[in-house]
């Protein structure tokens, strides 16, 4: 029978020969048993004769001081019972020697025998750990804290375009224990769900503190408008407003709550549900301010009539500004001249902005301190005095412009600027724009104060 050296090899470890033998030659196996040389490949190896079995010394004496108590388990093959399963025996050697109960074993021997508190150096290990596991943990809540007080978007179409992520990277360049954190495989806490968690408990941390100073105050008065979001969802928005012990005035907003009714009714439940979260009462409040809508400032089944059965010193008053726009837009329906230049610099200002090209071709006759156009605003007629006075600083330079665009232009856009042409050189137009802007400049002062 003939054998081959590549079958020899892989038992050279397990024969024993009396005579010294070339490595590169084969030996003959007379039998199974330990083996002296092993223990120059594995020094920790302790051979019982008596029991005709290995032991870890290691092992053992770490087994001996009772130091496997608090971490990993040890491996009773080598520290108790012995081994002596000679078959496989390199490739458990070596299995043992990389465990984590050998290295550990190792490593609290060394320490015992140096004197070294074992349990101090794991626990300063695991406070380390835990000093920069919190560290990181601050650095992604003052990232989402950022983010949103500056109002801006966390997440992106991907989250690797994201505000956020991108934020965390440029900050770990200088914060090792935050790009530590960034380069784990799991658990970053880093999800939409986790981001949404954290800004829900900033937001209800910051509202508990805003109900301490409200109860301070202890009398408070509501705020209450409703109004419709981008996603066309009806939501009411409360303010409570109150007086500090300086006897400063304060006005705190609560949020915007989602309602898909606005009757009385609801917005008198939202209200009771707002102020039991603040732990406030109704018998605090003593004022209300609403608009003139029916279901808030009904005088028979609105929103401050229910408040008043309950709480008669509650006052209503029906909100200031809301009554200036209202007697604003009242007024200036009722002077034509005034009506159609509203309407003129609306249609004109549309016309400038509506077009990039037309912008771009306003733009190089302005001079280059002057202000750019401002759109109306659609609900407060108190906030257009800006639009009117943009429209009269400028006013020189959009009859210029029209005037260019009607000589160039044949299409609509041409006509159209030859009509603002001609009414913005009438007296009653320019004569218009002046007495609304004196007028609507004095109401901002009284908007603002």
């Amino acid at each position: 029978m003939s054998f081959s050296l590549t079958h020899f090899s892989d038992v050279q470890d397990n024969v024993e020969s009396t005579d010294p033998q070339p490595s590169d030659l084969p030996v003959v196996v007379v039998g199974r048993k330990f083996q002296p040389s092993w223990k120059s490949r594995y020094p920790w190896i302790k051979y019982s004769a008596d029991e005709c079995k290995v032991f870890c010394d290691v092992c053992q004496k770490c087994d001996q001081l009772n130091l496997f108590s608090f971490s990993h388990s040890k491996d009773a093959a080598f520290s108790t019972i012995g081994y002596d399963n000679w078959k496989n025996a390199l490739a458990k050697f070596s299995t043992h020697e990389s465990s984590k109960s050998h290295r550990e074993a190792a490593l609290k021997v060394a320490n015992a025998t140096s004197g070294t508190n074992v349990a101090s150096q794991l626990s300063l290990s695991l406070d380390r750990e835990r000093e920069a596991a919190r560290t990181a943990l601050m650095s992604i809540v003052s990232t989402l804290h950022y983010l949103c007080k500056q109002g801006l978007a966390v997440r992106g179409h991907a989250e690797c375009t994201s505000n956020f992520d991108n934020l965390l990277k440029l900050r770990a360049a200088d914060n090792l224990p935050l790009k530590s954190w960034l380069d784990r495989s799991g658990y970053r806490w880093l999800s939409p769900a986790i981001q949404n968690e954290i800004i829900q408990d900033m937001a209800l941390s910051l509202l508990r503190s805003l109900k301490q100073d409200i109860c301070k105050a202890d009398h408070f008065a509501l705020v209450m408008d409703e109004t419709t979001d981008s996603s066309c969802k009806e939501q009411v928005s409360i303010c409570l407003r109150y007086v500090t012990e300086s006897l400063q005035v304060h006005e705190t907003f609560t949020g915007f709550y989602e309602t898909t009714s606005t009757t009385a009714g609801t917005m008198f439940n939202i209200t009771e549900d707002v102020l039991t979260r603040f732990e406030l009462h109704l018998s605090n409040c003593r004022g209300q301010c609403f608009d003139g809508a029916s279901n808030m400032a009904g005088n028979v089944t609105g929103l401050q009539k229910r408040i008043t059965e309950v709480e008669p010193r509650a006052l209503f008053v029906h909100c200031m500004n809301h009554s200036l726009s209202l007697s604003f837009q009242d007024a200036m329906s009722h002077i034509p001249h005034c009506r159609d230049a509203m309407n003129l610099i609306k249609d004109l200002i549309n016309f400038v902005r509506d077009s990039p090209k037309r912008l771009a071709w306003f733009s190089s006759f302005q001079a280059s301190d002057t202000s750019a156009l401002r759109p109306l605003c659609p609900t407060r007629w108190t906030m257009r005095v800006s639009s009117v006075e943009s429209v009269l600083k400028n006013y020189s330079e959009l009859i210029s412009f029209l005037q260019d665009v009607s000589d160039t232009d044949r299409s609509d856009a041409g006509s159209k600027a030859s009509g603002f042409v001609r009414q913005l050189l009438t007296f009653s137009t320019f004569c218009s724009l002046k007495l609304i802007y004196e007028v609507f400049s004095r109401s901002d002062r009284i908007t603002c104060s």
